[in-house]
């Protein structure tokens, strides 16, 4: 044989064999995959239920996202240890007790996934997540823990390194990403002197990026995620939103309010006399008496789904942005707000009602998976107002301000929202309790009070404690 292009590909042929068999094996890792979100499909199709999911069994994940205990199929921009695998699996798991992050995971989980500084700091938040539902006084500020911070630190690196240059580079999808998950642990942390900073920060980040908000829109999940993560402060801090909700959000209000989640229910129905007094006070503010009316519809809403089913954290997105909506209202509408022609009493009365609608607004999307909602700063100014009510002229409205006690009553019994020692928080609730237990024999009756706004499903079982004294026990903290 003396054709050398025959003899040179047997010869490469040969070493090639040679090379393979002198090739050391590579290692094999084993990958541990939960499978619970394909069980859970696969069972309800063979028994023939709907477990409450979507839709069947999908060979992409990406349809998964937010469905539940499911990660392992997703790239992740780095490489977890057992640390970082158990911070992501408190994200997917279905036990509540453990972690509540449920709420717009889809928006701000496939913006972390997206890149490594933002994907750091989802880690750093989870933690924050598990140290807030552990604690034993159940505060609704997480503490930083050194595995929080060590994440916080790798994220806040890394944006630091990109920021250098941004004066030579546009800002980017990931910049933003990360800036939306830096607000979300300055909320989470109750660290408002960084929160600020922060949300000037990605404000301007928006403002700069290529396109403005029309082109951001087109990256829906991360347009949600910044909306979300600002929202959330501000709804904390009792703060205007910067950013405009997402155009999607309100097409979502405006069909739920249209009638697709069923009638309007008008605030105060059950009291035509209390909704005509305060008609009286505030019927020249027509966006007040809609808003009103959106949160008491919302309410009715979420008690129906509720009696269908307890769990309502997983498929309510529809829900969810409803109360983004609404909570945004709230937090636009401001008793010194100059264009409303409002006198000083009844801008006392506005402002003490839009706090404890927030108020009641957090228990809402604590039921939705938005956990923890920090209530203190919400509290703190409502019972400043509340304290200066023997100065307002409540005309006909004193079934509205008992209410008002009254929630407030039951958000600081469930959670070390005052902030205060305990002997001082238990004198407190203890004034609430005999004031209101007083009101409630002699002025109004408990089911009349109801009638201003209620959740029976979440309200019912604290009250009955409350009235007793028994804001102690521990089932009275569940939210």
């Amino acid at each position: 044989m003396h054709d050398q292009a025959t003899l040179r590909r047997i010869r490469r042929h040969a070493m090639k064999d040679i090379g393979f068999q002198r090739r050391r094996p590579k290692k094999k890792r084993n990958i541990s995959i939960q499978l619970e979100y394909i069980e859970d499909l696969t069972s309800s199709m063979t028994s023939g239920h709907d477990s409450g999911y979507a839709s069947p069994l999908l060979l992409s994940p990406a349809p998964a996202i937010g469905g539940g205990s499911i990660h392992a199929f997703f790239h992740l921009p780095i490489e977890l240890d057992d640390i970082g695998k158990g911070l992501l699996a408190n994200i997917w798991t279905s036990d509540y007790s453990i972690s509540c992050q449920s709420a717009h995971r889809p928006d701000w989980f496939m913006t972390g996934i997206a890149d490594e500084a933002t994907f750091y700091q989802v880690l750093a938040n989870s933690e924050l997540y598990f140290e807030v539902l552990c604690s034993p006084q159940r505060s609704q500020v997480g503490q930083e823990t050194s595995l929080s911070m060590y994440y916080h630190q790798k994220a806040v690196t890394l944006q630091r390194q990109r920021l250098e240059n941004v004066f030579k580079t546009k800002v980017t999808e990931a910049m933003l990403g990360t800036a939306a998950s830096l607000l979300l642990y300055a909320e989470m942390s109750g660290n408002a002197d960084w929160w600020l900073p922060q949300q000037k920060g990605m404000l301007e980040m928006v403002r700069a990026f290529e396109g403005g908000l029309a082109a951001l829109d087109r990256n829906r999940p991360l347009r949600a995620a910044c909306s979300w993560a600002e929202l959330r402060g501000a709804f904390v801090l009792d703060l205007s939103c910067g950013l405009p909700l997402p155009s999607w959000w309100q097409e979502e209000y405006d069909r739920g309010i249209n009638g697709d989640h069923g009638p309007v229910i008008l605030w105060a129905a059950e009291d035509p006399g209390l909704r005509e007094e305060f008609f009286k006070v505030f019927g020249h503010v027509p966006q007040w008496l809609e808003t009103l009316d959106a949160v008491a519809t919302l309410a009715g809403v979420v008690s129906s789904r509720l009696q269908k089913a307890p769990g309502i954290r997983q498929q309510q997105d529809d829900i969810l942005l409803w109360t983004d909506v609404v909570a945004h209202r709230l937090l636009c509408l401001r008793a010194n707000d100059t264009t409303l022609s409002l006198d000083d009493n009844q801008r006392s009365i506005l402002e003490a009602c839009r706090l404890t609608f927030l108020i009641f607004i957090a228990v809402v999307y604590r039921c939705l998976g938005a956990h923890p909602y920090n209530t203190t700063i919400l509290i703190q100014k409502q019972q400043q107002r509340l304290l200066r009510s023997q100065s307002v002229d409540w005309g006909g409205l004193g079934k509205l301000l008992v209410w008002m006690e009254l929630i407030a009553s039951l958000e600081g019994a469930s959670f070390d929202v005052m902030h205060v020692p305990k002997d001082t928080l238990q004198q407190w609730l203890l004034e609430q309790q005999l004031g209101l237990t007083k009101l409630l024999s002699h002025s109004f009756n408990l089911a009349s009070v109801k009638q201003v706004l209620w959740l029976p499903e979440l309200f019912d079982l604290k009250v009955t404690a409350f009235v007793k004294g028994e804001w102690h026990s521990e089932w009275i903290k569940k939210c």
